[in-house]
């Protein structure tokens, strides 16, 4: 009598590889860019977080500046973003984000009539820059 073989082929084997391999080229790249944006996303909050801290700073003092160029809120910190703020006079501002270590590449600021813009995204520099915040692909 014959004994009956039990398990999978070589080829069998191979395919299912294969299939497992298509299929992790499509996610890891779309799971890529979903933690890319909620890490813009975190940096953009605080932008705005900070923009109505200094609005409240405004309210109180009649200036956006606590002294020379330093504004009377400074925004918190945030990972993979460098925040800051510069006061141009005592009624001006600009906040910016800057992208740090895996985020280098991406720049966005916010001033005080709240005109937010893009400078850098994917690390294609805009000149001039955009006037909006690109978080995902070319859309505001």
């Amino acid at each position: 009598m014959r004994k009956a073989w039990a398990g999978f082929t070589l080829i069998e084997l191979l395919i299912a590889i294969v299939v497992v391999a298509i299929l992790m080229s499509l996610a890891v790249p779309a799971y890529q860019d979903y933690v890319r944006r909620s890490r813009i996303n975190a940096a953009l909050a605080q932008l705005s977080q900070t923009r109505v801290s200094l609005e409240q700073y405004y309210a109180d003092n009649r200036s956006y500046a606590a002294s020379g160029t330093t504004c009377g809120a400074t925004p918190s910190s945030v990972d993979y973003f460098t925040l800051a703020c510069t006061a141009s006079g005592s009624t001006g501002y600009t906040l910016s984000a800057t992208g740090a270590t895996v985020m280098a590449g991406y720049d966005y600021s916010l001033d005080q009539s709240n005109s937010k813009t893009t400078s850098k995204y994917k690390g294609t520099t805009y000149s001039p820059v955009k006037a909006c915040w690109y978080i995902k692909g070319d859309e505001c």
